[in-house]
C-alpha cells in the first residue's frame, strides 16, 4: 500500500502570465501505486507531491509567489494515476481566510550576511603578490556577502532523525537559480503549535547561497614535492618525495607552491598569479527541489 511519483507527464507542465501580473502554473505528475486498492488520498499525499500552500517549482525554475491551490488525482489505469497540481500567485490572505494552519502558504524571507574572504587577484585581475613576486604570508581579505533564504511552513509531522539528516547538506540540483553545490541547508528547526483545534509543527528552514559554491579550495602547497633522485652511483633516477629547498639549497621552513602533479611550481608561474588550487567537497549533496516544492 504505497505510491510514488514516476515522472512529470510529457507536456504536463504549463504556465500563463496575466495582465494583472498574476501567474498560474500546472504540473501533471504520473504516480504508480503498488496496490489497486490505493485511492486518491494515498496518491495525492505520496512523497514529493506538492501540498496545498507549497511554492511552485519545476526543474530549474521557482516562483516563490505562486502557491499550490489544488491537488487533483485521477486514475488512468489499474496502478497508474495522473495528479494535477495547480499553482497561482493570486491567493487569499492566510491570516483571515485559512483557519486550518496546515493549508496556509509558507512564510518566505530573504536576508544577507557579510563575511571576510581571502583573495588572490584584485578587482582588476592583478595577482596579489609582494614586491618580490611572492604571496603574502597572511592573505589579504575583502568583504563579501551571501544571500539567505528563510522558509517557514506548517507541517503535520516532525521526525528529529529525518530533520537532523538534512543539516549541512548542499544542493545536488539547480535550486533558485543556484548551481549544484552553491546552496547549503542549515539544521531545520521546529516548534509544536496548536490552533483552531489543529496540532501542527511550524518548521523553519534556512538556506545560504554562495555563488562560488561551498567546496573548499586550498592552495596546492606543501613542505615536500616530487623530484628525481639517483639512489646509487650509476643508477637510474627515481621519482621520490623530497623536502622543499630555497634558491640556496637550504631546506625551506615555509610550504612551497606545487603544480597539480606535485612538482614545485616555477617562480614565473607564481608571479603570474597561476597558483594551483585543489577542490574538496566537504558537504554531502542532495536534491533540494523535493524539499520545497
Amino acid at each position: 500500500m504505497s505510491a510514488s511519483i514516476t515522472a512529470i507527464k510529457v507536456g504536463g507542465a504549463s504556465g500563463v502570465g496575466r495582465l494583472d501580473c498574476t501567474r498560474e502554473y500546472v504540473l501533471i505528475y504520473l504516480v504508480e501505486t503498488t496496490d489497486p486498492a490505493d485511492g486518491s488520498i494515498i496518491v495525492g499525499n505520496c512523497p514529493g507531491m506538492p501540498r496545498r500552500g507549497y511554492v511552485y517549482g519545476f526543474g530549474n525554475e521557482y516562483d516563490l509567489g505562486a502557491l499550490c491551490q489544488s491537488v487533483t488525482p485521477r486514475q488512468i489505469s489499474k496502478l497508474v494515476w495522473e495528479v494535477t497540481c495547480q499553482f497561482s500567485s493570486k491567493t487569499e490572505d492566510p491570516d483571515q481566510n485559512m483557519e486550518n494552519p496546515l493549508v496556509r502558504p509558507p512564510r518566505i524571507e530573504w536576508d544577507a550576511e557579510t563575511f571576510l574572504e581571502p583573495y588572490e587577484r584584485d578587482a582588476n585581475g592583478k595577482a596579489v603578490l609582494n614586491a618580490a613576486g611572492d604571496p603574502f604570508r597572511a592573505p589579504l581579505e575583502r568583504e563579501a556577502s551571501r544571500l539567505i533564504l528563510r522558509f517557514t511552513r506548517n507541517e503535520a509531522t516532525f521526525s528529529p532523525i529525518e530533520q537532523a539528516a538534512l543539516a549541512n547538506k548542499c544542493n545536488a540540483d539547480t535550486f533558485m537559480g543556484a548551481g549544484p553545490g552553491c546552496a547549503k541547508l542549515s539544521a531545520p528547526k521546529a516548534v509544536w503549535k496548536y490552533e483552531n483545534d489543529v496540532g501542527y509543527w511550524e518548521k523553519s528552514y534556512e538556506i545560504k547561497f554562495d555563488s562560488k559554491g561551498w567546496n573548499e579550495h586550498p592552495a596546492n602547497m606543501g613542505c615536500r614535492h616530487y623530484a628525481y633522485r639517483v639512489a646509487e652511483p650509476g643508477g637510474m633516477p627515481q621519482k621520490v618525495k623530497v623536502l622543499a629547498e630555497d634558491e640556496n639549497g637550504v631546506v625551506s621552513t615555509e610550504p612551497v607552491h606545487l603544480r597539480a602533479d606535485g612538482w614545485p611550481l616555477e617562480q614565473s608561474e607564481i608571479e603570474a598569479g597561476n597558483i594551483v588550487y585543489l577542490d574538496y567537497q566537504p558537504y554531502e549533496r542532495i536534491p533540494f527541489g523535493p524539499l520545497f516544492s
